[in-house]
């Protein structure tokens, strides 16, 4: 019996981190980030949204000049490490590598407040936080408005937008 207890609670603690309200899912992803744990941060993070940031982020992969942005975007990971993470670990391996670029590494969340939210009918939310983060010596605060969505019972952070964008640049530009 006791077995059995230990496999169950491990099942539910592994398939993800989503929260139990819109603004306790943004609250644990953005702790996630400011700990910089991006295997959580990724577990919180929507599927579909999960699918279309890989979509997005494996453009770059075929690029010709995929060795200049190599680090950038993935860090020491090659074509073929990255084809074979499933969808939250290739969005964990795109986070840790952009966040470990020098100009991000000057400017991190170090703070994160949930105001409130708004609800858009019974599976999307969004949150309000007031986020504080260091830019080089300076401490600046900003309103971030996110996205969360319901699938069964757990809320979900929506992600896509915020990265897509960052490929748009990366493809236009390289």
């Amino acid at each position: 019996m006791k077995r059995l207890v230990a496999i169950v609670l491990l099942l539910c603690t592994s398939i993800s981190h989503a929260g139990e309200t819109p603004q306790s899912t943004i609250a644990e992803y953005d702790a996630a980030l400011i700990a910089e744990d991006w295997k959580v941060a990724a577990s919180m993070v929507h599927a579909s949204d999960l699918v279309r940031i890989r979509k997005e982020f494996e453009k770059l992969l075929d690029l010709e000049e995929f060795a200049a942005i190599q680090h950038k975007y993935f860090g020491d990971s090659t074509r073929e490490e990255l084809r074979a993470l499933d969808d939250a670990g290739f969005y964990a391996r795109v986070l840790a590598a952009l966040h470990g670029q020098g100009n991000a590494r000057n400017s991190r969340l170090i703070e994160s407040r949930v105001i409130g939210a708004v609800f858009d009918g019974d599976t999307t939310a969004y949150v309000v936080s007031r986020t504080r983060m260091s830019l080089l010596d300076v401490s600046v605060e900003a309103t971030k408005l996110a996205e969360a969505r319901r699938v069964g019972n757990d809320w979900f952070v929506a992600t896509a937008q915020d990265l897509e964008s960052i490929v748009a640049v990366a493809e236009r530009w390289n």
